[in-house]
């Protein structure tokens, strides 16, 4: 190895000689390790190759074409085996690109303005095959148009867009094609949008950026009390702060509504004057349901009682009782019937609140009576 005089000395010579000569212009330094170092104020390679080990050039040659059997692949022109600091002295990864002056720079550009067609895109992947893309542009993959911000899973298991931001400032989740400013679609039989929350977590729309308390909350009470006072944990609530809440079917055909100062619920009405108003038919009743006279039954829900008996030729009453003991002893309808009148029918019909016991009696000649139990609010 060369001692640093003898380099000197060797350097010496070899500038003598290129001046003594006018037909050599190139001054070409020949060393062995240690190479020269010192303060450069232009260093042009052809290829670099930077750490500890790069320096064996026996045991890390250079492919000079694909796949020769070199340990640094041939289309590689810089090669780093630590970290890489930009700005900084100290990089603490692979590569860190540090800013230290008060004024706001790019720090990592990605541009591909070679074509149209193709995207400018950072990639992440790791050992397990896995692979995700932010991309830029790129109207050959997908509706991206060349102007949208795109994150993409490239996996053996899927290989697609999973979030696009449009030039627009729409959001797209599963599709390439957001029609609002949040568009979630989901073809498998998963929840499309997930909102959870410890305490009362909501969703929450709103007219005004800066002014919350004017919106619509859907959400979900996790405490008793959460959004309204009677509110229990699991309860779903509704809230519209700024005015009444409406039901329609298109855009312009309201069917229900649910007034704001009063709570009055309006079905086929705007202007409800009553706790529920309902402008067209209703149905509330259930099916009929066949009983027995002379048996106590318990109602499973609000409804009604009705009976009739024929008395045949002699007198015949009829009777209703309803209350909350087993048996009812509260008497609330009856039918005596007229002792001058043969062949005559005795009805009666009264309600029955929901859990409370009932019986029709009869009374007479009236031996026997057709009996029907209707429920309110069942089919």
């Amino acid at each position: 190895m060369p001692k640093p005089k003898f380099l000197l000395l060797l350097l010496s010579f070899s500038l003598i000689a290129s001046f003594s000569s006018l037909a050599e212009d190139t001054l070409t330094i020949t060393t062995y390790y240690p190479s020269p170092y010192g303060n450069y104020r232009e260093l042009r390679a052809k290829r670099i190759a930077i750490g500890d080990n790069y320096i064996q050039g026996g045991t890390y040659d250079w492919e000079e074409s694909d796949s020769d059997g070199g340990e640094i692949d041939y289309a590689a022109d810089l090669v780093v085996e630590g970290n890489v600091g930009i700005g900084t002295a100290n990089p603490g990864t692979r590569l860190e690109v540090y800013n230290g002056t008060a004024v706001e720079e790019t720090a990592i550009k990605v541009n591909n303005q070679a074509n149209d067609g193709y995207a400018a895109k950072l990639s992440l992947a790791n050992a397990a095959n896995v692979q995700w893309d932010l991309r830029v542009g790129g109207s050959g993959r997908g509706d991206y148009s060349n102007s949208a911000l795109s994150i993409e899973e490239l996996t053996t298991n899927h290989v697609g867009t999973r979030l696009i931001i449009k030039q627009d400032g729409n959001v797209g989740i599963g599709t390439t094609s957001p029609g609002g400013r949040l568009h979630v679609h989901q073809d498998s039989t998963n929840a499309n949008l997930v909102v959870t929350g410890n305490f009362a977590p909501e969703l929450r729309i709103a007219s005004s950026a800066s002014d919350l308390s004017t919106s619509v909350t859907f959400g979900m009470a996790t405490g008793a009390g959460h959004y309204l006072g009677n509110a229990a944990s699991g309860d779903a609530i509704v809230l519209s702060r700024p005015g009444n809440i409406l039901f329609g079917t298109d855009n312009s055909t309201e069917r229900m509504r649910i007034c704001k100062s009063t709570g009055y619920v309006g079905i086929g009405t705007t202007s409800p004057e009553a706790t529920l108003q309902v402008k067209g038919t209703m149905k509330v009743f259930g099916a009929w349901e066949a009983r027995s006279s002379g048996t106590v039954y318990q109602a499973s829900t609000d409804g009604f009682v009705t009976a009739y008996s024929n008395s045949y030729g002699q007198w015949g009453a009829i009777y209703g009782y309803t209350d909350s003991g087993n048996p009812p002893t509260a008497m609330r309808m009856n039918n005596n019937g007229r002792p001058d009148e043969q062949n005559q029918n005795v009805t009666i019909c009264f309600p029955v609140r929901k859990n409370d016991y009932w019986i029709v009696t009869l009374a007479g000649n009236a031996t026997s009576a057709t009996v029907y139990w209707i429920p309110l609010g069942t089919s």
